[in-house]
């Protein structure tokens, strides 16, 4: 059961990281900027949305602490246009605009995988925007919000927010909100393992969303519908359902990641062409590092599985030269060891299962420790990966060649 995530001592997610980093650290400058903008807002809500003084000796502070971020540091840009929401304003939407602003520095802190200090501030959101002044933006804050709970291992706070969020959407009447909030829930039930309430409210989730007439929240139900139909092991459902939802989707890390779940799929039914087709799209066009890592990291892998010498050693010299985060770089150099034995270089191999090692017994990455002590021969699929010919699966396999062709000929 989980423990009671919101602490005593406002913004305590920003103290910790400030405790945890190094005072030369890049980060370390955007989290103090971080807390004492935040700070601020809290200053700003207890005059009841008045505009602070721009000559007031904390806004100058303020300022100066955001400014000494690096330049081109997307937390300074979100910083100083959430510190401008604080001053007076001739737009008389005060609240509006600072909802927007604060959600926009969260959303930049979820893409660098802050989720504590992203929580932290989506909860500002819900303490200082009034629900009659921006529904939406409080309903929002409270779904991204379950979703930063649910990373962090908090799923029972987590469907507290999802309900709160479902109640604001049914009170001022937003049917796609609704949706959100739904999934939310699902994704909770998937989280503690129960598949059969996931998939209920999922199936709910999908109906709603198409009554609503919302593409977006349809193509979210449809993904996290193809993740539940995954575990079930109903692998043809999962790449069907998931392509489903990469065809409705228009935001382009919400495609990526889609492609880069139904790569997965048709990987784990012995599909690695189709598999590769999309992990060579998402290497070369996804906007997120992180997604390109994973799929350059994926494509190592199937060059292991196919013999592709050539292909290996090319995207282990892509990987080598980047600063990988832990659990992807345990994987790289488990992959890279089997790879190294695979084609005859057992030296290498055992220096890179070493790696592999040490990094994963670092950082608790048990399945890379217990995969690394397994030794299954590279190129030797897992148990149950067969080929799928379906019109459906055709559909997919066809769809991610063209998709890569499209690619391939759009590069100079």
């Amino acid at each position: 059961m989980d423990s009671v995530a919101q602490p005593s001592v406002e913004h305590h997610a920003f103290f910790v990281a400030l405790a945890n980093l190094s005072r030369t650290d890049d980060e370390w400058a955007e989290t103090e900027a971080g807390l004492v903008t935040m700070r601020l807002v809290d200053e700003w809500a207890a005059t009841g949305g008045r505009g602070l003084d721009a000559r007031d000796p904390a806004v100058l502070a303020v300022s100066r602490a955001v400014h000494a971020i690096r330049a081109g540091s997307v937390h300074r840009a979100m910083l100083d246009g959430l510190l401008g929401a604080l001053l007076p304003s001739e737009d008389g939407g005060e609240r509006q605009v600072l909802a927007s602003r604060l959600a926009a520095y969260a959303r930049a802190l979820q893409f660098d995988a802050r989720w504590d200090r992203a929580a932290d501030v989506y909860r500002s959101i819900i303490r200082h925007v009034w629900v009659t002044d921006a529904a939406e933006s409080v309903a929002d804050a409270h779904v991204q919000l379950g979703g930063c709970l649910r990373t962090l291992g908090l799923p029972g706070e987590a469907l507290e927010a999802y309900q709160a969020a479902a109640w604001i959407a049914r009170d001022q009447a937003m049917p796609a909100m609704a949706v959100r909030a739904m999934i939310g829930e699902a994704n909770v039930a998937l989280q503690r393992g129960n598949l059969p309430a996931a998939e209920a409210q999922l199936d709910r989730a999908i109906a709603d969303a198409v009554a609503a007439g919302d593409d977006n929240v349809l193509a979210m139900a449809l993904h996290d519908r193809a993740h539940v139909a995954h575990r079930r092991g109903q692998s043809e459902r999962a790449v069907t359902l998931g392509y489903d939802a990469l065809g409705l989707y228009t935001e382009p890390t919400k495609r990526d990641r889609a492609l880069g779940d139904v790569a997965s799929f048709l990987g784990e039914i012995g599909l690695r062409d189709a598999a590769r087709d999309g992990y060579l799209v998402i290497a070369a066009t996804a906007q997120e590092q992180y997604l390109r890592w994973v799929a350059t990291i994926n494509l190592l892998e199937l060059s292991v599985h196919d013999r592709q010498e050539e292909a290996f050693d090319g995207y282990r010299s892509q990987l080598e030269s980047e600063s990988l985060p832990p659990e992807l770089a345990a994987y790289f150099h488990l992959y890279a060891s089997r790879g190294f034995r695979a084609f005859g270089r057992s030296g290498l191999a055992e220096e890179a299962s070493d790696r592999a090692v040490d990094v994963a017994a670092a950082n608790g990455i048990n399945e890379v420790l217990a995969l690394a002590e397994s030794h299954r021969p590279a190129g030797e699929p897992a148990a149950g990966s067969v080929a799928h010919d379906t019109p459906g699966i055709a559909v997919v396999i066809s769809g991610l060649r063209e998709l890569r062709e499209s690619v391939a000929g759009a590069r100079p």
